[in-house]
């Protein structure tokens, strides 16, 4: 980048990242009036720039062009029952083929 005046941005870059080291900010994009909290919109807003997330989701196969299941974001598993199901998502060869459902419902 070119030398210049860019305004308040040093301040603001390390203000984050010291509440990053801390633990806080995850806590300050999750902050909400309610006791419990599924939704993570923000936390995933602030992430988002650039490619990070959508070349995770590509190699875990989760961007919607195959049907499987998955378990839910966040500290909730998901329905017990499908535990022993799901697992096979994520042993070879299912964990990469791209016909992973018929893979599954054949074991």
């Amino acid at each position: 980048m070119k030398a210049g005046d860019y305004g308040p941005v040093t301040t603001m870059m390390t203000g984050l990242l010291s509440m990053a080291r801390s633990g806080a900010l995850d806590g300050a994009l999750l902050a909400t009036p309610q006791l419990y909290s599924t939704d993570y919109t923000k936390p995933l807003l602030f992430i988002a720039d650039g490619t990070y997330l959508a070349n995770l989701a590509t190699a875990r196969h989760l961007t919607g062009d195959q049907w499987g299941m998955m378990n839910e974001t966040g500290n909730f598993p998901g329905q017990a029952w499908l535990w022993l199901y799901t697992m096979w998502y994520q042993v070879q060869p299912m964990k990469s083929s791209s016909n992973a459902d018929v893979e599954v419902w054949a074991s």
